[in-house]
């Protein structure tokens, strides 16, 4: 499948991981791998490690939930598939010469990479936990800078309190780094913090974007 370069593309593949952790569509059957041809601005995006390096700058929602259901492998060595005139129609203007810029990769003719997605066999995401990823990833990168302690508060009135529910993901017999930001968490310290809020009784029960703005309205 091959992938548009806007918006619209990057939520076409988090969609169809999202079917993953409970088994929907073709994952009631197994682990049916999927293929894609994407921007290579988008491929940074599913595949930006946490934020220990410039490289981590990229992580974001699609990042994590992407890597916590499956395994991320370039298909096809990426100088096989440039310039993009040669192998993509139809022909753009950049054909005969790799544009390194941010926002050209965001256009129309920037270059392309093969990746592959193989669900895990146990995705981190576990079945009925999805709504819940979902809400705690958005929340915290909302303030993915801000050190844990400080930036809990986005989950919820008194989010403070499940704090007693984190443990170390490496040691559970020791706390939770809670001076880490959410956009330097490794999957397992996303599961951490996911699980610590499934675990707190006062959690808020809308979790979906569509029952705030109606609360607004």
């Amino acid at each position: 499948m091959q992938m548009g370069s806007g918006v619209d593309g990057e939520l076409v593949g988090a969609q169809l991981l999202r079917t993953v952790p409970d088994r929907q569509w073709l994952f009631k059957f197994g682990r049916m791998p999927m293929n894609f041809i994407l921007p290579d601005r988008m491929w940074e995006r599913f595949k930006a490690p946490e934020a220990v390096t410039k490289l981590g700058q990229a992580r974001c929602k699609v990042s994590v939930m992407a890597q916590a259901v499956a395994h991320l492998s370039q298909t096809v060595p990426y100088d096989a598939l440039q310039p993009y005139g040669e192998h993509f129609h139809p022909e753009r203007y950049n054909t005969f010469e790799e544009k390194t810029f941010n926002l050209e990769k965001r256009r129309a003719g920037s270059p392309r990479v093969a990746g592959g997605f193989l669900p895990m066999a146990q995705p981190v995401i576990l079945p009925g936990d999805l709504d819940y990823w979902d809400y705690v990833v958005r929340k915290l990168f909302v303030v993915k800078a801000t050190p844990l302690e400080r930036s809990i508060s986005a989950l919820g009135p008194g989010a403070y309190n499940m704090m007693k529910y984190l443990t170390n993901p490496e040691d559970p017999s020791k706390p939770f780094d809670v001076t880490k930001s959410p956009r330097s968490f490794t999957i397992q310290d996303w599961n951490a913090v996911v699980q610590a809020f499934i675990k707190w009784p006062f959690r808020p029960t809308d979790l979906g974007i569509e029952q705030m703005f109606s609360k607004k309205m």
